[in-house]
């Protein structure tokens, strides 16, 4: 990632800045492009404020193809995690540590909400501006508001960082956003460590990564350092259990991100209490018609729908919408938005259908629904996959 200035930049004054990350490959044909594009638009749609903020991308082509790229271009940062939790070690910031715990949470809740899985989190994509911490990255990032998705397509390398990947990913198995969870449990694992534990890091990095390999596959011994360690203040012991629930083995074990977040906000910090700076950052009066539709759409709340759509111009095609209400199961939500004469095969950012997202969660009354609606069985996504394939 490189630090650009904009060529409109004020004559007088500071310049403002943006970081701009390129991204060179001999091979980006016209499907490549689109698929980028594509990724880059659905980012836009994951405001947060602990998410980096994204403002545009652009293709610059060269005669010379070896230096053509794609640009994105995003606010700046000042680091990453990994340089700050270097400065963890003499510092006993209770209340910092666990706000970042809090508020990485409640970002990765909002991406899950959206259907994005992160797919690469590690300390380099953690940035830090300030006192806030941003979620980045998210080049390697799928969107799909389905259970499970494959980790390799034909033609396709393996996505992943080993030190961080899960042991489902490592063996090659389907991957679910619960691999999310175990990667940011090891994020969170090395700030506490860090944070409360500096003279022992080293020993965790030892029996964790042997022989430079990926933590899951010495799983067993990073809980034993776990339990070994648990003796200790309350509230790390409460972040020790958390850290220990993300990293089990089995991904259904796992609980979810809005789990983890709620468990961390409880967390009993002695003398202070720890209210996260984003918990009120997507108030319905900051927020679009059309992104309170798919709030309320995500959670089920059939007269805020109602609301929305007849008396306050929100769009029923909003993309993502009848994908949310049929992922989520919300029959009466997908009756409404269908009876609104919307186009029953909408798709969303990674191509996918409402039908895809019903069979890819098992909804059956609303898979039925869709098909006397005519959706269709053979609409492929991203990945070329038809909702057939996520049938049960």
């Amino acid at each position: 990632m490189t630090l650009a200035e904009p060529d409109s930049a004020p004559a007088s004054g500071p310049r403002p800045r943006v970081a701009i990350k390129r991204i060179y490959d001999q091979a980006f044909d016209n499907d490549k492009k689109r698929s980028i594009l594509k990724e880059a638009r659905a980012l836009s749609h994951a405001r947060h404020h602990h998410v980096i903020e994204f403002i545009t991308a652009y293709f610059y082509e060269s005669q010379d193809i070896s230096k053509s790229y794609l640009g994105i271009v995003m606010d700046p940062a000042d680091s990453d995690i990994g340089v700050f939790l270097k400065l963890y070690k003499g510092r006993k910031d209770t209340k910092e540590i666990c706000s970042r715990f809090q508020c990485l949470a409640n970002a990765l809740a909002h991406v899950h909400g959206l259907g994005i899985t992160h797919r690469d989190i590690k300390p380099p994509n953690i940035l830090v501006v300030g006192n806030k911490v941003l979620l980045a990255d998210f080049g390697i990032s799928k969107v799909a508001l389905i259970q499970t998705f494959p980790t390799t397509y034909p033609n396709q390398p393996r996505a992943r960082s080993p030190y961080y990947a899960p042991p489902e990913v490592e063996d090659g198995s389907t991957r679910s956003r619960s691999a999310d969870i175990f990667s940011l449990g090891v994020v969170f694992l090395e700030m506490l460590v860090a944070h409360s534990f500096p003279r022992k890091r080293q020993d965790l990095e030892s029996v964790a990564f042997t022989n430079n390999s990926s933590l899951a596959t010495g799983l067993d011994k990073v809980h034993e350092w776990m339990n070994k360690h648990s003796q200790t203040e309350r509230w790390k012991i409460t972040v020790l259990g958390i850290c220990q629930d993300m990293l089990k083995h089995d991904r259904d074990a796992r609980p979810s991100i809005a789990e983890v977040h709620e468990r961390i906000k409880s967390t009993p910090i002695p003398g202070q209490s720890v209210s996260g700076c984003c918990q009120d950052m997507l108030e319905h009066e900051n927020m679009t018609e059309d992104k309170r539709l798919l709030d309320a759409c995500k959670n089920g709340d059939i007269n805020e729908v109602k609301g929305l759509v007849e008396e306050q111009s929100a769009s029923p095609e909003t993309v993502g919408a009848l994908h949310q209400a049929s992922a989520h199961g919300f029959n009466a939500i997908v009756r409404y938005l269908l009876s609104q004469r919307i186009n029953v095969n909408l798709r969303d950012y990674g191509n996918y259908t409402a039908l895809h997202c019903a069979t890819g969660n098992d909804r059956r009354d609303i898979v039925e629904l869709l098909l006397r609606e005519h959706a269709d069985v053979n609409l492929q996504n991203d990945e070329g996959q038809t909702p057939l394939h996520y049938a049960s």
